[in-house]
């Protein structure tokens, strides 16, 4: 364990505690103290709480969610605002009701969200108007029970997805996507979970291989895209849909809650450390409550 040492904090919004209602919980984590305690003025409005969504932050300025299910599946577009810790809905909302989407963020200027639930398209957010456009060019393949990974003010990924081991690049220039074959897993990976990248890798951890609630961990090269497994950043404990995961982009990132597979939800952490790819049980915190299926539910105040 062991306080992290970087400046900002990382969030962990919602979840599915294993019984109705949803969390409306926002788990606040200090990466100087290596410290968690819920953020009463953070807490998730009403229609706010939502499963299956996706976040992307706006550096140091806002964490967004869209899509997810209440339930019902909403198209509804929310804010959390890091000066004042307050939660609230936007106007603008995405072009259908949908869950189970990813997304990316350009910290300069947009936040990226797609896929879900056989969908195919992305939707661009520009955080100066708090608006959505649709991009024209779309992902290979529909996808559902995705994750994104951002690679910085360059490009981002959508990684894998139910009965999918593949990875597609969005490059923010032109706003076009790809096929990175180098990034292919091996195996299909679903409500698995991003969020934790340093400055040139990403990682992408934990979920559903179809036989397994997996433990195994892989590992971005942004200027290769290259994905290779990371043995060593495994999992101590397999799981998939972890509400969220966050990270302090230069010394470590943290993997929050999930479902193991004796269906049991967890509240726990576990800390991967930059430095040496490596991931251990972080004992100094835990949420709140026992987590999951909050979809891509952690943010940072950074550019991740």
């Amino acid at each position: 364990s062991g306080a992290a040492g970087a400046a900002g904090r990382g969030f962990h919004l919602g979840g599915h505690t294993g019984s109705a209602p949803h969390s409306t919980a926002v788990d606040e984590f200090t990466y100087a103290t290596g410290t968690m305690a819920v953020n009463t003025d953070a807490e998730l409005v009403a229609g706010g709480a939502k499963l299956y969504t996706a976040w992307a932050s706006d550096t140091a300025l806002a964490g967004y969610s869209a899509g997810g299910s209440v339930p019902p599946n909403t198209d509804i577009l929310t804010k959390l605002t890091y000066a004042t810790d307050t939660h609230s809905i936007l106007t603008d909302t995405m072009i259908d009701a949908h869950s189970d989407l990813g997304a990316t963020t350009n910290p300069e200027s947009d936040g990226y969200f797609f896929c879900g639930q056989g969908r195919s398209v992305t939707e661009k957010l520009s955080y100066s108007t708090e608006n959505f456009s649709t991009l024209t060019d779309d992902f290979d393949f529909g996808r559902d029970e995705v994750t994104g990974m951002s690679a910085g003010a360059t490009h981002g990924y959508v990684i894998a997805g139910y009965n999918q081991s593949t990875s597609e690049k969005i490059t923010y220039s032109t706003d076009s996507t790809g096929i990175v074959t180098d990034a292919e897993l091996p195996h299909v990976m679903s409500i698995h979970r991003t969020g934790i990248n340093d400055a040139t890798h990403g990682y992408a951890s934990g979920g559903n291989t179809g036989a397994s609630y997996s433990d195994s961990t892989y590992k971005m090269t942004f200027a290769t895209d290259t994905m290779v497994a990371a043995t060593d950043a495994n999992l101590v404990v397999g799981r998939a849909a972890m509400g969220g995961a966050f990270g302090d982009g230069s010394v470590a990132g943290y993997w929050c809650g999930g479902v193991t597979a004796a269906a049991t939800y967890v509240d726990t952490l576990e800390k991967l450390t930059f430095a040496d790819s490596t991931t251990a049980a972080y004992t100094d915190a835990t949420l709140s409550a026992a987590k999951a299926y909050g979809g891509q539910a952690g943010i940072s105040e950074l550019n991740y």
